[in-house]
């Protein structure tokens, strides 16, 4: 399955069009062709991916819920390090009117 366009256009509205990484803050609409981005998954699609043995947040791997707007640089980090970049840390301050933010492993 994959994610519906609605959601895409929920998960871009509500994090500015910008990387959620705190401190990036890129643009990631170069122009109406180029987009930089990564909606990326929380919770990954496949059980061998990251964090991908836990149960998506809001039950829908392909939901908002389980979706944080990055670019291609923090994309890398965050799957890269799952054991750092939790579901809990991936989720602090994730709520349904609220931008994403991942949190920092020092916390900030």
């Amino acid at each position: 399955m994959s994610v519906r366009p609605r959601v895409l256009k929920v998960l871009w509205a509500r994090a500015g069009g910008v990387c959620s990484f705190p401190g990036c803050g890129l643009e990631l609409a170069f122009d109406a062709n180029i987009l930089l981005g990564e909606n990326a998954h929380i919770v990954a699609q496949s059980k061998e991916g990251p964090r991908g043995e836990y149960e998506p947040p809001g039950g829908d791997l392909d939901g908002y819920e389980n979706l944080i707007l990055v670019c291609d640089v923090h994309q890398k980090v965050v799957d890269s390090q799952p054991a750092t970049y939790t579901v809990a840390k991936l989720l602090r301050g994730h709520m349904p009117d609220a931008v994403l933010e991942i949190v920092e492993p020092d916390g900030r």
